[in-house]
C-alpha cells in the first residue's frame, strides 16, 4: 500500500539498555518495561527505570558501498543514576526541544539544546540537560507523577477557525493537574543553564532561581484519573459572557470586566470514564482571603531570596505539603459513564478537535472534544498505543491538510492507519509485538510566536521501534484520504510515485526505463493519474528518447483499447495529444539520424555551376548577383575551436518538445520561447545536403506541423544563421527547402507573416536575400508575359518589390553605420558610439528623419570634419544637378581626377585615407537616401548629437565646443538659425540660467562646491561656458542677419517612405521641428547677447556686484526667460540713472581688469608687451558699452589712465588721439604725473633735498597735494615723455601751459643732474 514504514535510523543498542537499567539481559520487553520517550524530531531517545536514565543521540555516517543503507544511527550519549530522595522512582519522562533566543518559527530553525523532564513517585519534577546535569527541581504535589504533557505554541488559524494555543507544561497526578506557563518555564530553564555554565567554568557555586509559578486543578467529579490532556482554548464573545453571568448571578450580580477565555481539560479514568472539564480565565474581584494568601506568598518569596543561595535552594527543593498551592476545582461540561469501564489512555489530535481513548474492555473510542460526542468505537484493541499524523497536500502554506490516526496493537502484531476524513482504515502493516509506537504532540519551545509553524509544530511524527534495532518513520501520502485501502486512485498514486522515484535515481539505464514506462501505462487505472503521468513524462528531463517512444506507443495502444471497450468514458483529447507527441518524436528522431547519415557527403557541383544555377533559379543577372553578394557583411575572424562530432551535445528531446503546443487539435509553435535551437535542429541537416530532400519532406508532413509554422521556422533559421562566403550554396539550399515546403500540398500560403519576419529582423542581409528567394517562389505561378515586352505584376509582387528595395537600402545603411576606420578620421571630439543593427520596422518607426539621426550619431562618433560633409562634389548622387554652390558652402575636398570649380571653392584641403574611405561610404549611402543625407539635414543632426551629449555631462565642454563648430558650417542660414534656437532653448539655456542665478545670488562666481552643486561644472569652467554661449549668439545673430537675403529651400524626402503602410511616415524630422518654430526676435537676440557678454566679462575678471541683474539690467531673476528667443522679457524702459551708473562702474572695473592682463617682459634693456588678450577683452568691453549707449570718450580716458597707471605708456599713447575730450584727459594725466613724481621726490629718501631743489615752489606745493589714483612707479624719462605729451594736448594760451613747461624743465634738470 501507499503507507510506508521508512527506515529513519539504526536504533539503539538494546543490550546496553538491558545491562544498565535491569542489570542483566534476561528482560524481553525493553520498550514496555521502561519509561521512555523520543524528541519530536527524532534526535534523542531516552529510557528510564527506577532511578537510572540513559540517553541516545543520533549520528550520521557515510556508506560508500551501498546507497540504500540507512546512514544514521543512535549512540549512547549519557547514562546517569539520579540521586534518590525518599526512595524516588522514575514514573514519567519527556524530551523538550529548546530554541535559541529570538528564533522565529521558520522551516529552517532547529533546537539549540534539549531539556529532559523527569517525573518521580514523590511528586517532584526535575529538569536535566542532555548531558545529565540538573537544572531545576520542584515539588508540585505530594503524590506520584502519572504523566508529563507538553503543548507548544500554535498560531490561530482561519480555516478551520481556532484560537491561538500558548506554550504550556502539564504535570498529571492522581487527583490534580498542575500547569506551568511555557514562557516563564523556558526563561527559567535558560537562566538555569547560563548559571550552570558559569558554575562549571568556576568549579564552584550553586544554581539559584525562584520556584516556578503554576496553577493546580482538581478533578473532583471523577473517582479516579489515569490520564488527562489539555484541550483547546475558546474565546467567549461579549454576548455569551453577559448571558452566562446573568444566568449564574442574576441581573444585579457582579460581573468580570474582562472577557474570559475557556480552556478544556479532557480526563480519562473511572466514574465517569471520560470527562471534559473546563477552566475560565480572567480576573475576578479579589476577596480578603485571596489578598491574605497573595501577601503570604510574596513574603515567603522575599524571605527565600534574602537567604544564602544554598539554603534557599534547598528550601525550594524541599517544600512541605503545607506550603504547596491548593488546587482549584474544575467544572465539568460533559461526561461519559459506563459500568465496569476504566479509561486507561487518552490522546488528542494535533488540532485538539477530536481525541481517542482506550479502556480495560479492549475498546477504543473516538470522540469530539468540543461537543463531547462519540464518533466511533473499535473493539479488540488490547494495550493499544496511539499516534496522530497531519499530512499536507503540497508544500505551500495554504495547502489542504489530512488527519490520520495510527494505532499499534501488540497482541495482534499490527500497525493500523485510519483516515479521519471518512473514518476508514487505509493501511495495516505487520510488525513485532514487542515494539513501541512513539508519538510527540508538541514541537519547538521558546521560539518567537510571530511566524508560521516549523517542522516541529506542523509535521507531527510517529516512530516505531522494535527489537530489529531500526527506528522507522510512518509516512502516509495525502491522497489516501480519498478512499479505502483498495482504492484505484490510491494504488495509481503509489505506482506513479514509485515510478518518479525510480526516474530520479542515478543507476537506472535506458532499458530499465523503457520497461518501467510500459509497466506504468499498463498498471494505471484512473484518468486522473494517467494525465499526471503523461504531463510528468513529457516534461521530465530524466526521460530518454527510447523511453518516450515506448511510453507513447504503449499509451496510444492502451487508449485505443479503451476506446473500443468503453466509448462513452473515452478521452478523445488525450488520444490526439498522444498521437501528436508520437509523431513529433518520430520526426525529431528522424532528423538526428538524417543528419548523422549525410553529414560527410560532399557537394557534386562546382562554385561556378552553383552561381549559374542560383542566377537561373532567382532570375537574376550576374551583375545583380554580384551586387547582392557585395552587401554580405564580413564579420571579424573569431578564435577557431575544434570539436569532434561526438563531443557536440545534442538537444534533449524533452527540450525540443517544449517548443511546440501539442494540447490542441494540431501541432503549433510555442511563440513564448526562442525557437532558434529548434530551427537549427530541423533545417541544419538539409542546409549542407545537395541531393533530393524528399525523404525529409515526407517526414515533416507526417509530423503534423502546419505549413505556416514550417515556413516560419525556416525563415527564422535563415535569419538567425550567420551567413558566410558560401552564401551562394546556402541560398540554393534555402530556396530548395522553402520551395519543397510550399509545394508539399495544394494549400495557398499567405506570405504576410514572412514579410513581417523580414521587417523585424536585424540580420538585414539575410532578410534581403531571403526576401528575394521567397518572392521568387511566391511569384512563380503569378507572373504572365504579355507580348514578350511587358510583365503583368500583381499587388503581392509589388509589395515584395517594395520590401526588397527597402531591405537593400537598409543593408547599405547598416554597412555604413558598422564601418569603423582603423586610422583616426578627424581631429574633432568623438562621441561614444555603439553600433546596433537596425531593423526595417525600427527605421520606419524613427520616421523620415531616422536615417539622418543614425548617420549623424555615426559621424559624431568618428569625429569627421563637418566641412567635408557639405562637399557636394563628393557625396551628391545627382549627376544632372549643376546648380552652383553659394559662398557659404565651406571647405572643399580634393579627390584625384576631380575637377574643382575654383569660383565657388574657398579653401583647398587634402584628404587623408580615413577621410576618403568615410566619404566614399557616404557617397554610396547617399544613392539610397539622397535627401536624408543632405548637408543641411546631416549637419543639423550632428549639431544636435553633440549638444545632447554635452547636456548629459555639462562639465565636459568639448562636445559643446564641437557643436558650435558644426553649427557654423550649416550651409542654409535659415536652418542654422532655427537649429541654434532649438538647441539653445532645449539644452543650453537651462544650464546658463542656473549659472546666472547662482552668480546673481552670490554676487560673483563662487567656489567649486556651489558651482558643481547648482550648475554641474567647476568654477573655472564657468568662464569657458560663458565664452561658448557668447560665440553661440554670434553664430545665430550672423545667420539671422544674413538669412533675409536667401529664400528657404523646399524640404524634400526620400522615396524610402513612400508607398509604405506606416503611421510614422508623416513624423516630423529634426530640421522640420526647428523650422516650424517661430524665428528668433532680433531685438531679443541683441539683448540676450548683451546679457551673455556681461556675465562672461563678470565671470572672467571675478568682479563682485551685489545683485548684478538688478544693478545692471533693472530686473529680477524670475522676470527673465532667456530660453525663449522669440519673446522679449527684458526691461525695455530707459535705464534709470542708478542703473546707468552701475553699468559705467562695471565697464570701468572691467577695463582696469583687462589692462591687468598685459604681460611686460624686459630683454636686453628693451621692454616687450603681450597685449593680445587685453585688446580682445577691451574690444568686447567697448562693444558692450556701445550697446549700452554709454559715453565711450570717458571710457577711453579711463583706459588711457589705466594704461599709464600700469606703466604701459606706449600703448596709452596709441589711444590718446582717439580721445575727444582733451581737457578732461589732461586732468587725469596730471594725477598720474603727480603720483609718479611723488615716488621720485619722497621726503623719506636721503637724496630728497638734492632732488627738490630742481623744482619751483609752485611745483613743490602741487606735489604735496593728495592723489586719489594708484599708479605704479616708473622711470623719470617716461614721466618726462608723459609731460611732453600733455604739453602737446594743451593749447598755448591755456593757463596750465606755462606750468607744464616749467615742470618739463625741472625734470630735464633733474635727469641731467
Amino acid at each position: 500500500m501507499s503507507v510506508q514504514l521508512k527506515a529513519f535510523a539504526k536504533a539503539i543498542d538494546l543490550s546496553k539498555i538491558k545491562s544498565y537499567l535491569f542489570g542483566s539481559d534476561d528482560t524481553k520487553d525493553v520498550f514496555n518495561d521502561t519509561v521512555n520517550c523520543v524528541s519530536p524530531g527524532g534526535e534523542i531517545i531516552v529510557f528510564g527505570k527506577s532511578n537510572k536514565i540513559i540517553t541516545f543521540t543520533i549520528k550520521w555516517f557515510s556508506s560508500p558501498t551501498n546507497d540504500n543503507i540507512v546512514c544514521q544511527t543512535f549512540q549512547t550519549f549519557s547514562n546517569n543514576a539520579i540521586d534518590q530522595g525518599n526512595n524516588e522512582q522514575i514514573t514519567s519522562v519527556v524530551c523538550l526541544p529548546i530554541a535559541a533566543i529570538d528564533t522565529k518559527l521558520s522551516t529552517h530553525c532547529s533546537p539549540e539544546w534539549f531539556c529532559i523532564a523527569v517525573g518521580f513517585s514523590s511528586g517532584s519534577v526535575k529538569f536535566y540537560t542532555e548531558d545529565g546535569d540538573l537544572l531545576l527541581s520542584q515539588l508540585f504535589h505530594n503524590s506520584a507523577v502519572l504523566k508529563l504533557r507538553c503543548q507548544s505554541h500554535q498560531p490561530a488559524k482561519i480555516n478551520p477557525p481556532t484560537v491561538e494555543q500558548p506554550e504550556e507544561i502539564a504535570i498529571l497526578y492522581s487527583k490534580v493537574m498542575c500547569t506551568v506557563v511555557g514562557t516563564i518555564f523556558i526563561n527559567s530553564l535558560r537562566s538555569c543553564k547560563n548559571q550552570l555554565a558559569k558554575i562549571q567554568s568556576k568549579c564552584m557555586g550553586d544554581i539559584s532561581i525562584p520556584p516556578l509559578t503554576y496553577k493546580k486543578w482538581a478533578f473532583d467529579v471523577q473517582k479516579k484519573i489515569n490520564d488527562a490532556a489539555i484541550g483547546p482554548r475558546y474565546d467567549i464573545t461579549s454576548f455569551q459572557h453577559i448571558v452566562a453571568a446573568n444566568i449564574c448571578k442574576g441581573i444585579s450580580g457582579d460581573k468580570q470586566n474582562c472577557i474570559p477565555q475557556m480552556t478544556q481539560i479532557v480526563a480519562a479514568g473511572v466514574e465517569p470514564y471520560l470527562a471534559i472539564h473546563y477552566t475560565i480565565g480572567g480576573h475576578a474581584q479579589p476577596t480578603f482571603g485571596n489578598i491574605t494568601k497573595a501577601v503570604t506568598n510574596k513574603l515567603k518569596s522575599s524571605f527565600i531570596q534574602t537567604l544564602p543561595c544554598w539554603l534557599s535552594y534547598n528550601l525550594s527543593l524541599n517544600e512541605t505539603p503545607e506550603t504547596l498551592e491548593q488546587p482549584e476545582q474544575l467544572g465539568c461540561r460533559f461526561s461519559l459513564n459506563e459500568m465496569d469501564c476504566e479509561a486507561l489512555k487518552i490522546e488528542l489530535s494535533p488540532q485538539l478537535s477530536i481525541g481517542v481513548i482506550s479502556d480495560n474492555l479492549e475498546k477504543v473510542t473516538l470522540f469530539e472534544v468540543n461537543a463531547g460526542g462519540i464518533i466511533r468505537t473499535w473493539d479488540g484493541y488490547r494495550d493499544v498505543q496511539f499516534g496522530w499524523l497531519v499530512v499536507n497536500e503540497n508544500k505551500s502554506s495554504s495547502s489542504k491538510q489530512a488527519l490520520f490516526l495510527v494505532m499499534f496493537i501488540p497482541t495482534r502484531e499490527v500497525l493500523e492507519v485510519w483516515s479521519m476524513q471518512n473514518y476508514e482504515k487505509i493501511s495495516m502493516s505487520k510488525v513485532s509485538k514487542t515494539g513501541r509506537l512513539f508519538y510527540s504532540n508538541f514541537g519547538l519551545f521558546g521560539a518567537l510566536s510571530t511566524s508560521r509553524m516549523n517542522i516541529y509544530n506542523a509535521n507531527y511524527r510517529c516512530y516505531f521501534i522494535d527489537e530489529t534495532e531500526n527506528i522507522t518513520e510512518i509516512n502516509v501520502p495525502y491522497h489516501c484520504i480519498d478512499s479505502c485501502s483498495n482504492s484505484e486512485l490510491s494504488q495509481d498514486m503509489y505506482t506513479f510515485k514509485t515510478f518518479k522515484s525510480l526516474c530520479k535515481s542515478e543507476n537506472v539505464d535506458n532499458e530499465i526505463l523503457c520497461e518501467e514506462v510500459v509497466k506504468l501505462v499498463n498498471n494505471l487505472m484512473t484518468d486522473k493519474v494517467r494525465q499526471q503521468a503523461f504531463d510528468y513524462i513529457t516534461t521530465s528531463k530524466h526521460m530518454t528518447r527510447n523511453a518516450l517512444v515506448a511510453f507513447f506507443k504503449s499509451f496510444q495502444t492502451k487508449l485505443k483499447e479503451r476506446k473500443q471497450c468503453d466509448p462513452q468514458n473515452y478521452d478523445e483529447n488525450l488520444l490526439k495529444n498522444t498521437d501528436n507527441h508520437l509523431k513529433l518524436i518520430i520526426f525529431l528522431t528522424f532528423l538526428s539520424n538524417f543528419q548523422e547519415k549525410h553529414r560527410f557527403q560532399a557537394s557534386s557541383l562546382s562554385a561556378e555551376d552553383k552561381t549559374q544555377e542560383l542566377c537561373k533559379t532567382l532570375r537574376l543577372t550576374d551583375e545583380d548577383l554580384d551586387r547582392i553578394i557585395s552587401l554580405l557583411p564580413i564579420e571579424p575572424k573569431k578564435k577557431t575551436i575544434v570539436m569532434f562530432y561526438d563531443d557536440v551535445k545534442s538537444m534533449n528531446l524533452i527540450e525540443l518538445l517544449s517548443y511546440f503546443n501539442i494540447t490542441g487539435e494540431s501541432v503549433s509553435i510555442n511563440n513564448d520561447k526562442n525557437v532558434d535551437e529548434l530551427c537549427k535542429h530541423i533545417f541544419e541537416p538539409i542546409m549542407h545536403f545537395d541531393n533530393d530532400i524528399g525523404e525529409w519532406n515526407s517526414a515533416w508532413i507526417a509530423s503534423g506541423i502546419q505549413l505556416s509554422d514550417m515556413v516560419y521556422l525556416a525563415v527564422k533559421y535563415w535569419l538567425s544563421k550567420p551567413l558566410t562566403l558560401t552564401v551562394v550554396t546556402e541560398m540554393l539550399n534555402f530556396h530548395r527547402a522553402i520551395d519543397t515546403i510550399c509545394n508539399s500540398n495544394g494549400i495557398k500560403f499567405d506570405w504576410e507573416v514572412t514579410q513581417d519576419q523580414f521587417s523585424n529582423s536585424s540580420n538585414t542581409f539575410a532578410c534581403f536575400t531571403g526576401a528575394i528567394i521567397c518572392k521568387t517562389i511566391a511569384s512563380s505561378r503569378k507572373t504572365v508575359n504579355v507580348n514578350n515586352e511587358w510583365e503583368c505584376i500583381s499587388g503581392d509582387d509589388y509589395q515584395w518589390n517594395i520590401l526588397i528595395e527597402r531591405l537593400e537600402q537598409l543593408c547599405h545603411l547598416n554597412a555604413t553605420l558598422k564601418y569603423c576606420s582603423k586610422e583616426p578620421v578627424g581631429t574633432l571630439h568623438c562621441l561614444k558610439y555603439e553600433y546596433s543593427s537596425i531593423t526595417l520596422i525600427d527605421l520606419l518607426q524613427l520616421g523620415r528623419g531616422g536615417v539622418s539621426t543614425l548617420v549623424g550619431k555615426w559621424l559624431a562618433g568618428i569625429g569627421l570634419d563637418p566641412t567635408l560633409v557639405i562637399d557636394e562634389y563628393l557625396i551628391d548622387c545627382d549627376k544632372e544637378k549643376t546648380k552652383p554652390l553659394n559662398q557659404y558652402k565651406g571647405i572643399m575636398g580634393i579627390q584625384e581626377g576631380l575637377i574643382i570649380n575654383t569660383e565657388t571653392a574657398i579653401e583647398v584641403k587634402a584628404l587623408n585615407m580615413a577621410e576618403k574611405e568615410v566619404l566614399d561610404t557616404l557617397k554610396r549611402l547617399k544613392t539610397c537616401f539622397p535627401y536624408s543625407l543632405d548637408g543641411n539635414t546631416l549637419l543639423s543632426n550632428i549639431f544636435w548629437e553633440y549638444s545632447s551629449a554635452w547636456k548629459n555631462c555639462v562639465a565636459d565642454l568639448r562636445p559643446l565646443k564641437t557643436a558650435l563648430y558644426v553649427a557654423d558650417t550649416i550651409p542654409c542660414l535659415h536652418t542654422r538659425q532655427s537649429m541654434c534656437s532649438l538647441v539653445w532653448s532645449t539644452h543650453i539655456s537651462p544650464i546658463f540660467l542656473s549659472a546666472v542665478k547662482l552668480i546673481d545670488r552670490i554676487g560673483k562666481v563662487p567656489k567649486d562646491k556651489l558651482c558643481i552643486q547648482d550648475v554641474g561644472m567647476p568654477d573655472q569652467y564657468i568662464v569657458k561656458f560663458f565664452d561658448l554661449c557668447e560665440r553661440f549668439f554670434d553664430i545665430i545673430i550672423k545667420a539671422s542677419l544674413s538669412a533675409e537675403e536667401f529664400e528657404l529651400a523646399e524640404i524634400k524626402h526620400d522615396f524610402f517612405w513612400e508607398n509604405w503602410k506606416t503611421n510614422y511616415q508623416h513624423k516630423l524630422t529634426l530640421v522640420q521641428i526647428a523650422l516650424n518654430k517661430p524665428n528668433a526676435d532680433r531685438e531679443t537676440l541683441f539683448l540676450s547677447h548683451q546679457f551673455v557678454r556681461t556675465f562672461h566679462i563678470l565671470a572672467k575678471f571675478s568682479i563682485h556686484i551685489n545683485k548684478p541683474l538688478k544693478s545692471l539690467f533693472d530686473c529680477n531673476v524670475h522676470e527673465i526667460d532667456i530660453s525663449n528667443l522669440n519673446q522679449n522679457t527684458f526691461n525695455q524702459e530707459i535705464p534709470r540713472t542708478k542703473v546707468k551708473k552701475s553699468k559705467t562702474n562695471f565697464i570701468i572695473s572691467s577695463i582696469n581688469s583687462a589692462v591687468g592682463l598685459i604681460q611686460k617682459d624686459c630683454e636686453d634693456g628693451q621692454y616687450e608687451f603681450e597685449s593680445k588678450e587685453c585688446m580682445f577683452w577691451i574690444n568686447k568691453i567697448f562693444q558692450l558699452a556701445f550697446d549700452w549707449q554709454l559715453n565711450l570718450d570717458d571710457l577711453r580716458i579711463c583706459q588711457v589712465i589705466s594704461l599709464y597707471s600700469k606703466g604701459h605708456d606706449r600703448l596709452a599713447e596709441e589711444i590718446i588721439p582717439v580721445v575727444h575730450n582733451k581737457e578732461n584727459l589732461v586732468k587725469h594725466l596730471m594725477n598720474v604725473i603727480k603720483h609718479r613724481l611723488q615716488f621720485e621726490v619722497c621726503i623719506s629718501n636721503l637724496d630728497y633735498h638734492d632732488k627738490i631743489v630742481h623744482f619751483s615752489p609752485e611745483i613743490v606745493s602741487w606735489l604735496k597735494s593728495p592723489v586719489t589714483i594708484d599708479v605704479e612707479k616708473s622711470l623719470l624719462k617716461e614721466t618726462l615723455e608723459l609731460v611732453q605729451t600733455v604739453i602737446t594736448l594743451l593749447p598755448e594760451n591755456d593757463s596750465q601751459h606755462e606750468f607744464f613747461i616749467s615742470l618739463m624743465d625741472s625734470l630735464i634738470s633733474l635727469i641731467n643732474s
